[in-house]
């Protein structure tokens, strides 16, 4: 068995995975720019990836722009001004000095605000009215029209959304959980394998990987899937076996019986190979964009709080440039 084909979009974003084509198939088919589109599921389905390809579904050529706010990230002040700009500098006049925010930068083209059930009553008010009017006022100044865009919105759930909010977004699409399409896992272990340079993995990983619930979604399975490609490949460029070995030492380590044989009775296996670290380490992105918490993420791994904090501000560390 091959990588599924996928579903190009346009030169940089592309979609793999049966239910995410056919949505995006479906949204193309329906809704024409400006359009007030929103997006609802668990953290890691891949909601951000599906808005950003339908943008350039939208606009094809590329040259549209396209603003991203994570919502979740920001305090009520800054979000302000992320969203509708600022005049002047803080407590000062303006000066003629102008910043504008997402939405006027996005002009033309498509603001995706992520998790929008993390705003204040204030900006989901603001945000309500400026869905309705075109207009927006900057933080610090007056209002203001801006120039049409499309407003692609994710959330938790539709239930989360400020009320004010859900009214506003005509089309809505639920993102299920990759335990609710299960053919999705399949084409999506083939698409991170093959990224990873290990196609040659057996059809019985993929069954296998596709059995579990991966509570991560396609985050998680991304971050298992490149972590078996490198214990292969790894055992490939030793040079202490062949191709051939690592294929037949793989179908027998993912066979159905083996799997069966080795799942502890009343609990669901987790993929092979995948250390509380990992699994830690895959949800870090998540914790620092405001998707999910710390208690959620020791949680799901079965870790203790202590030592998943101490690896998340590891991670963290890391992932900050040096020199700040």
């Amino acid at each position: 068995m091959s990588a599924p084909a996928l579903l190009p979009a346009n030169d940089g974003v592309r979609v793999a995975g049966r239910w995410a084509r056919s949505a995006l198939e479906d949204l193309a088919g329906k809704t024409r720019p400006p359009s007030r589109v929103l997006l609802a599921g668990e953290g890691g389905t891949g909601k951000l990836h599906l808005a950003r390809a339908l943008h350039f579904r939208w606009h094809p050529d590329g040259l549209s722009p396209i603003e991203v706010v994570r919502c979740a990230g920001f305090g009520e002040e800054g979000l302000l001004a992320e969203l509708f700009g600022r005049e002047g500098r803080s407590g000062q006049p303006s000066r003629g000095l102008y910043w504008p925010g997402a939405l006027e930068r996005a002009r033309g083209g498509t603001a995706i605000l992520a998790h929008i059930e993390a705003l204040s009553p204030r900006v989901a008010g603001m945000l309500a009215e400026y869905l309705d009017t075109g207009e927006l006022v900057p933080l610090g100044g007056d209002r203001r029209s801006s120039g049409p865009c499309s407003v692609i919105a994710t959330a938790c759930s539709f239930d989360a959304v400020p009320g004010e909010l859900l009214s506003r977004f005509p089309v809505r699409v639920e993102v299920p959980p990759l335990r609710e399409r299960r053919a999705d896992t399949e084409d999506l272990f083939w698409h991170f394998a093959a990224a990873a340079g290990a196609g040659f993995l057996p059809a019985g990983a993929a069954a296998r990987f596709a059995s579990l619930d991966w509570p991560g979604n396609v985050r998680e399975l991304r971050a298992a899937v490149e972590t078996e490609a490198r214990r292969w490949l790894s055992r490939l460029a030793a040079g202490t076996c062949t191709r051939e070995d690592l294929e037949r030492e793989a179908a027998e380590a993912w066979s159905g019986e083996k799997a069966r044989a080795d799942a502890p009775r009343g609990r669901t296996v987790r993929a092979r190979g995948i250390t509380k670290k990992e699994r830690i380490l895959a949800l870090a992105a998540a914790v620092a964009g405001g998707e999910i918490t710390p208690e959620e993420v020791a949680k799901r791994a079965g870790a203790s709080i202590i030592y998943t904090r101490r690896l998340l501000r590891e991670a963290a560390g890391a992932a900050r440039p040096s020199g700040t």
